[in-house]
């Protein structure tokens, strides 16, 4: 199962590494593509599967990550705003067509969070990859917060299978513990501390931010596990040998890329 794991993650890395220097372009393209899969995972978590929705959801997931990005990066918020209008009004249609009038609130909303959670997480990976200033530039923001992911889980889970036994979340995920968190974080602020150093890019506030971003990996990671919960199903898919689907290898970046876009567009 390691074994599984670390090859199928290493070859994710160098397509991954490859596609980002390729430039923004391919980048965008490649997220859409996972938006498009994690979409199609995501249908399974729904209550009520309706009409269409295999085809739709991640067809509309990957135009939400589109419309995310243009909405940041070149202030085409109206855009948006329609397609999301657009996706009330499909499901609303879809839900009348299917089932008539029932859990139609609750099929509208879970399908907005859908695309948010989903295509709003991942846009923001593309928006930290254009951010150029005083402090980051060449993609120096967008490889900060992958670090700080994979390096969360990564201490996260040697540091838990080693030594954890007291549960972080036990209602949401009994395997992961509260040791494995804070060896997470650790081990996320030694390797951001490596990091800025390398670039030259030390700060007094690289501590603090590794560990907001770190926490908020964890928390993104146990968002998907309680969603995974609800639905009552192990993986969300088997697209990635050892890992599960796009979401479960993609679920702290979720939560995480938009943290710190807001964390230093905002702050620093």
């Amino acid at each position: 199962m390691l074994k599984e794991r670390v090859t199928s993650a290493a070859l994710g890395l160098i397509l991954l590494i490859l596609i980002i220097y390729a430039g923004t372009i391919p980048f965008l393209i490649f997220l859409a593509i996972l938006a498009a899969l994690a979409g199609r995972e995501f249908i399974d978590f729904f209550d009520n599967k309706l009409y269409l929705d295999k085809y739709v959801i991640p067809i509309f997931s990957s135009i939400t990550l589109i419309l995310f990005f243009r909405a940041f990066n070149y202030n085409k918020i109206e855009d948006l705003l329609l397609f999301i209008l657009i996706t009330i009004i499909y499901t609303f249609a879809n839900n009348i067509k299917t089932s008539g009038f029932k859990n139609i609130l609750s099929n509208v909303g879970n399908r907005l969070f859908c695309l948010c959670y989903i295509g709003g997480g991942l846009s923001f990976l593309v928006i930290l990859m254009e951010i150029n200033n005083s402090v980051f530039e060449n993609n120096q923001a967008l490889w900060l917060v992958l670090l700080v992911a994979w390096a969360t889980d990564i201490g996260a889970y040697f540091i838990g299978i080693k030594f954890g036994k007291r549960p972080l979340a036990p209602v949401i995920s009994p395997k992961k513990s509260i040791i494995g968190a804070v060896g997470g974080v650790s081990f996320a602020i030694i390797i951001i501390l490596l990091y800025s150093l390398y670039l030259d890019i030390f700060s007094f506030w690289i501590i603090p931010i590794t560990i907001v971003l770190s926490l908020s990996a964890i928390f993104g990671d146990l968002i998907e596990s309680a969603l995974k919960r609800d639905a009552n199903i192990k993986d969300s898919g088997e697209i990635m040998p050892g890992h599960g689907g796009i979401l479960d290898r993609f679920d702290s970046l979720l939560l995480a890329a938009p943290v710190a876009f807001l964390l230093i567009n905002y702050l620093i």
